[in-house]
């Protein structure tokens, strides 16, 4: 919805801007909750939306510039989202960049309001260079792709080559098997051939006692 009111908006609208397109994202909209009536029933076509209590000024005048927009294409079924109390949970655990939320929407005292909120640190992205940072973290995350597959190569040579040794040595073992057994049987037959002669010459010694 947002992403069509958003082209919506004068063309020399400062929302336009591509430093605030990172904010597009479903991953960092609003809880949508239930609407209740005054009795506790629930009212039909109608939600709550809660933003995060941690988001920053310049992140809801975003959002609220692109609410304020008609919706270019409203259906006769029009679900009706109505502004609630910010809401406090933490924001999105993702492990793709383009779902964390960045630094600019986070602010500073909530994340140094207490250690649960500081441990969130580590679930936001630097904002970038339109931001005025030195790279994009866009930019951090294909480096270190890079470096995860180079290693990765690294490895899988290295298991390569020592798969390639071990078959040498598999080689070099079975040689000297092979080569054991050949003087295994030479021995063997040397050994059947000398008992055959003294088995014959015992014979032939026999024969002479019996001819005197």
């Amino acid at each position: 919805m947002r992403l069509k009111k958003r082209v919506q908006l004068p063309f020399d609208s400062k929302w336009r801007d591509s430093k605030y397109d990172a904010a597009m994202t479903s991953t960092l909209m609003s809880d949508d909750e239930d609407c209740y009536d005054n009795d506790g029933k629930l009212v039909p076509g109608r939600y709550i939306s809660r933003p995060p209590v941690y988001r920053t000024d310049i992140l809801n005048e975003f959002y609220q510039a692109l609410d304020a927009v008609p919706d270019p294409d409203q259906s006769i079924k029009y679900t009706l989202r109505i502004q609630g109390e910010p809401k406090d949970y933490k924001p999105p655990h993702a492990n793709s960049i383009k779902n964390k939320a960045r630094r600019w929407m986070v602010r500073q005292e909530w994340l140094d309001l207490n250690p649960v909120n500081k441990a969130c640190d580590k679930l936001l992205a630097d904002s970038g260079q339109l931001w005025g940072d030195a790279n994009d973290p866009e930019e951090l995350e294909a480096r270190q792709k890079r470096a995860r597959e180079e290693k990765s190569e690294v490895q899988r040579k290295k298991l390569k080559v020592e798969e390639v040794e071990a078959k040498k040595v598999n080689v070099k073992e079975k040689k000297k098997k092979g080569k054991g057994k050949g003087k295994e049987k030479v021995q063997e037959v040397a050994k059947d051939d000398s008992d055959e002669f003294t088995e014959t010459t015992d014979q032939e010694g026999s024969l002479a006692n019996s001819a005197c």
